[in-house]
C-alpha cells in the first residue's frame, strides 16, 4: 500500500490539536424545546428475548410457526472488497478498495426494507467506483509501468445501530501525489422499515441549526494545518456560513443521526483544503430539535469513527466534549530504497492527548477496525486487527486527559462467510465479518493455541474489560 508522506503529517498534526470541540461546553436554553424522555415504542407481548424460550406460550399459537425474535440490537455485517491493475513487473498501476454494510440473513428475514435499503448503498458505492476505475483506465492508457499507483478507497462507517435508526457515512479517500483528498456521503435508515429519514424530521429550525454548524467548523478549522503552512488568521464563521448556504440548497453535504446528536461532514475540496464534520448535540442544543430528538441521547451505544476526521464526543456525558480520532498508522518501508509506507499500528487522539499503539509484528496486519462504546457514562475505544495467523481485540479507556489502555485479547470479529457473488468486477479479496452491535454480546472468534478459532461472544464494560 503506497502512501505519501505530506498527507500522513497533515494527519498526525490533526491529532495534536486543542482538546475542545466547542459547543458542548457552553448551556443552552434547554426550555426553548419541550424536551421528549418518553421511551421508545414497547415490543409486542409475542416477542421473546433472544436465545430465550418462551416459557408463557399462548395455547391458541399454532406452535408449527417459530414465536417473533427480539434483538438487541441489528445483525450487521461489513463487507471487504479490492481489486488491482498491475503492470512490469506486478507494479501496481490502480488499487481500489471498498468496505460496505450488508444486513444478516437472519435478521433481513424480519427487516426487508432495512435490507433493500442497505443493498442500494453498496450499489451507491459500487457505481461510484466503477466509473472511477473507469476513468482511471482511460487517464493511464495502455501503459505497463508507471510512477504512480492511483489508490482510492471507499469505506462505510456506522454511526448509530439500535433498533431506531441504523445511520452511516461512507468516508472516500484518494490519496494523490502528496494530498489526500476526501468526500462524503449518507444515509440514515429507520431500522424497522428501511425507510431514510430526512433532515427537517429531526432539525426545527434549520437556518439556526447551520448557523451553529457554521460556528463549530470554523473553530474545527482553526484547530486544522492549513495548505498554506504557516496560515494563522482565524476561520471566518460568517463567511462559511454564507458559503453554506449555496451546498445547503443543493443537498452538497453528508448528515448523521448519532447517538448523542447530528453531524454533518464536507469533503476537503470544500473549506481550507480539509475535511471537517460538526456536531450539534441533542441535549444541550435541544431548541434546534423536533420533540422526537431533543434530549433523545441512549445511555449505552456504539459507533465507529471515520479515519479521516475528529469526531465530537461527550464522553462521560458531563457536557464537556473533546475530539477524538483515530486512524490506521503507517511507517516508511525502509528496505531497498522503496518510497512506500506500510501499516504498523493505530493512533488515538484524546482531546489534546495523542498515543500510537504498534502491531506486535510490524507489517503484519492489513487493516484496523475501530469502534468506541458508551456505557454507564463512560467511554472505551475497541479496537480489532488481525496479524498474520492471530487476532487481537484490545481495549482502551477515554477520557479528556488520557488514553488508558484497559484490557487485551486474542480474538477477531466474527466470519459472516462469504455467500454470493462479489460486488467489484474482478474483486481479488472479499472478507465479510460481523460488526458489534450489542455491547454485552460482541460475535467473535477466540484464538486458541495453533492458530485455532472457536466461535463466542464477549462484552464490553464500563472499564473497557473483555467479558468472556
Amino acid at each position: 500500500m503506497k502512501k505519501h508522506m505530506i498527507g500522513f503529517i497533515i494527519a498526525m498534526m490533526g491529532c495534536l490539536v486543542l482538546s475542545g470541540c466547542g459547543a458542548k461546553d457552553k448551556k443552552a436554553d434547554k426550555d426553548e424545546a419541550e424536551v421528549n424522555t418518553e421511551a421508545v415504542e414497547e415490543q409486542s407481548e409475542d416477542v421473546i428475548e433472544f436465545g430465550k424460550e418462551d416459557k408463557e406460550e399462548d395455547d391458541s399459537r399454532d406452535v408449527s410457526e417459530p414465536a417473533a425474535v427480539s434483538y438487541a440490537a441489528p445483525v450487521i455485517e461489513l463487507r471487504r472488497e479490492s481489486r488491482y491493475k498491475r503492470g512490469e513487473d506486478s507494479a501496481c498501476l490502480i488499487e481500489h478498495g471498498i468496505v460496505f454494510p450488508v444486513l444478516d440473513k437472519g435478521y433481513a428475514e424480519s427487516h426487508d426494507g432495512l435490507s433493500g435499503s442497505l443493498e442500494a448503498v453498496r450499489d451507491e458505492i459500487v457505481s461510484a467506483e466503477s466509473k472511477d476505475w473507469a476513468g482511471t483506465i482511460d487517464k493511464i492508457g495502455g501503459v505497463d509501468s508507471y510512477s504512480q499507483c492511483y489508490e482510492h478507497y471507499w469505506k462505510t462507517y456506522i454511526r448509530r445501530v439500535d433498533n431506531d435508526y441504523v445511520s452511516l457515512v461512507t468516508e472516500s479517500r484518494m490519496p494523490e501525489y502528496e494530498i489526500e483528498h476526501y468526500s462524503y456521503t449518507s444515509h440514515n435508515f429507520r431500522t424497522e422499515t428501511g425507510a431514510e429519514v430526512e433532515l427537517s424530521e429531526v432539525v426545527s429550525d434549520e437556518g439556526a441549526f447551520f448557523d451553529a454548524v457554521s460556528q463549530r467548523i470554523a473553530a474545527y478549522i482553526d484547530d486544522m494545518p492549513r495548505l498554506e503552512w504557516g496560515e494563522t488568521e482565524a476561520a471566518d464563521a460568517g463567511k462559511i456560513r454564507e458559503e453554506m448556504d449555496g451546498l445547503v440548497r443543493d443537498g452538497e453535504f453528508a448528515w448523521t443521526i448519532d447517538p448523542q446528536g447530528v453531524t454533518v461532514y464536507f469533503g476537503s475540496g470544500v473549506f481550507d483544503g480539509v475535511p471537517v464534520c460538526a456536531t450539534v448535540f441533542f441535549d444541550i442544543d435541544a431548541g434546534l430539535f423536533t420533540d422526537a430528538f431533543a434530549g433523545s441521547e441512549p445511555g449505552e451505544w456504539i459507533m465507529q469513527t471515520p479515519g479521516g476526521l475528529k469526531s465530537c464526543i461527550d464522553l462521560n456525558d458531563d457536557d464537556k466534549s473533546v475530539y477524538i480520532r483515530a486512524d490506521e498508522l503507517l511507517s516508511p518501508d525502509l528496505s531497498g530504497g522503496s518510497d512506500d509506507w506500510y501499516l504498523s499500528g493505530l493512533y488515538v487522539n484524546c482531546g489534546d492527548v495523542y498515543e500510537s499503539f504498534d502491531a506486535t509484528v510490524p507489517g503484519g496486519t492489513d487493516h484496523y477496525d475501530v469502534f468506541l462504546v458508551h456505557k454507564d457514562h463512560k467511554t472505551v475505544l475497541l479496537e480489532v486487527h488481525d496479524e498474520y495467523d492471530t487476532a487481537f481485540m484490545n481495549t482502551y479507556l477515554l477520557d479528556g486527559n488520557a488514553v488508558k489502555a484497559a484490557d487485551s485479547a486474542k480474538a477477531r470479529l466474527e466470519d459472516a462467510g462469504y455467500d454470493g457473488g462479489a460486488a467489484l468486477e474482478d474483486a481479488d479479496g472479499i472478507y465479510t465479518y460481523y460488526i458489534p452491535t450489542d455491547i454485552s454480546a460482541v460475535r467473535v472468534l477466540l484464538m486458541q493455541d495453533g492458530g485455532e478459532a472457536s466461535p463466542g461472544t464477549v462484552g464490553i464494560d464500563a472499564g473497557g474489560m473483555i467479558v468472556k
